[in-house]
């Protein structure tokens, strides 16, 4: 089964899901039903949760405990009240504690420094994971319309073949052409079905990774507007990126985090202070009489660890840490950068190929349809006439490649900055939002 059967098949199935909108609209749909992005979308959500969990440290505590149970006693009071034998009790017990913690070395503090720049990471995550599924979506978008075009120039390019196989066969008939000539022409409209398979094979190629991305067939695309406002120069398309992208927002924010779990760390070292108040009550029944207490305080409580040097080695731990989540944001700095300049580049030297390729692809049509004009009048060979075919047919794809090439070239430069959804009018999923830091 060949793949143009194959496409066929898979189109025909999903083509009454609904045709595709333009693509902003695209983008929109399947940023809300992306499983990366809702799995970021889950990550920002458990951060906010986080956060909260880190701020629970600042708050009092209160533990009560209750317990019922047996107790056997054999001490010099009871083997003196017992003829030399213990006790057996039936023994309850109630303990309330409420505790205020008043210094733990800044771990608590630490603690939602570490947290809330991982929800802050989180949200950019969430930022990053859309604008580079859009840009995916957008490539893929491009891609079944640049391959449409490609198709229909390709189907020109056999129609005009055809044609001209027409005018030598009745040449041939009348007596007045070459053997060679239809051998010529054969050959020719034989090449140019093999390149309509192939551009048939290439666009369905495409609707296929469309289709993957999109979960729709492609249908009806628009081809979008070229965006506007774009960097002027290669350093400023770089300085523009870095200060834009929400991946390398990330990096710096899980830096920000290493930061904060060195100072939960060097917390450990110092002893902590707690404010404590507490009530217990204990109850030992033997017959019908038996021990009963309550006891009542409030105290300054202090608490200090010594782990034999596990503190030490745990600042120094996270102190490396903090050193690689740094050099990793520079590396995510660098190749964020280098993307933006590699895209700048790309989009500049494609833009400046256009008008070159717009002139090329008119000579060669002119030249074409003068050829053909010559050739009906005996004044051009057939080759002549079939080089000059090919020549604009060659012209006109490179024109169509050039023009897409800009486009995602474009497109792929927003996306570094992480302006590609703005850019669509897309609104950003509210998980993108940062929190605020006054709550």
């Amino acid at each position: 089964m060949s793949i143009r059967i194959i496409a066929a098949a898979v189109f025909a199935a999903h083509a009454s899901i609904s045709a595709a909108a333009p693509l902003p609209q695209v983008v929109e749909k399947v940023l809300q039903t992306s499983p990366d992005v809702q799995t970021d979308v889950g990550q920002r959500h458990a951060s906010d949760s986080g956060v909260d969990v880190a701020k629970a440290g600042y708050y009092p505590k209160i533990d009560f405990m209750l317990g019922a149970g047996y107790q056997y006693t054999r001490d010099q009071a009871t083997r003196k009240s017992n003829n030399g034998a213990g006790v057996n009790y039936d023994r309850q017990g109630a303990q309330a504690l409420l505790s205020q913690m008043l210094f733990d070395g800044n771990q608590t503090a630490s603690e939602v420094e570490r947290r809330t720049a991982i929800q802050k990471s989180a949200a950019h995550k969430v930022a990053s994971t859309s604008e580079d599924l859009s840009l995916k979506v957008t490539e893929a978008y491009l891609d079944v319309l640049r391959y449409q075009e490609l198709l229909k120039l390709t189907q020109a390019n056999l129609e005009a073949h055809l044609r001209t196989q027409d005018q030598v066969k009745l040449r041939t008939s009348g007596g007045f052409g070459k053997k060679s000539d239809d051998d010529q022409i054969n050959a020719r409209v034989a090449l140019a079905k093999s390149n309509l398979s192939a551009a048939q094979s290439s666009l369905n190629e495409a609707q296929i990774a469309y289709l993957r991305f999109v979960g729709e067939a492609p249908e009806d695309l628009l081809k979008p507007d070229d965006p506007k406002n774009l960097p002027a120069s290669l350093k400023e398309a770089g300085d523009w990126a870095v200060k834009n992208n929400r991946l390398l927002m990330s990096a710096q924010a899980d830096a920000e985090a290493a930061e904060a779990q060195f100072g939960v760390a060097k917390g450990q070292m110092y002893p902590r202070l707690d404010l404590e108040a507490g009530a217990i009550y204990e109850n030992a029944e033997f017959g019908a009489e038996g021990p009963d207490a309550t006891n009542v305080y409030g105290m300054l409580r202090m608490r200090y660890a010594f782990k034999s040097g596990a503190d030490k080695a745990h600042v120094a731990e996270t102190k490396s840490q903090v050193y690689s989540a740094q050099e990793l944001a520079r590396r995510v700095e660098r190749q964020i950068r280098q993307n933006a300049e590699l895209s700048w580049n790309a989009m500049t030297i494609a833009a400046e190929q256009i008008p070159i390729l717009a002139e090329y692809a008119e000579s060669s049509r002119l030249a074409r349809d003068e050829y053909s004009k010559q050739f009906t009048l005996g004044q051009r060979s057939l080759l002549d006439l079939l080089d000059s075919e090919n020549e604009y047919f060659t012209a006109s794809r490179d024109l169509v490649d050039g023009e897409y090439k800009v486009l995602r070239a474009k497109f792929r430069l927003l996306a570094d900055g992480t302006n590609l959804l703005s850019t669509f009018g897309v609104q950003p999923l509210v998980e993108t939002q940062l929190p605020d830091p006054n709550k």
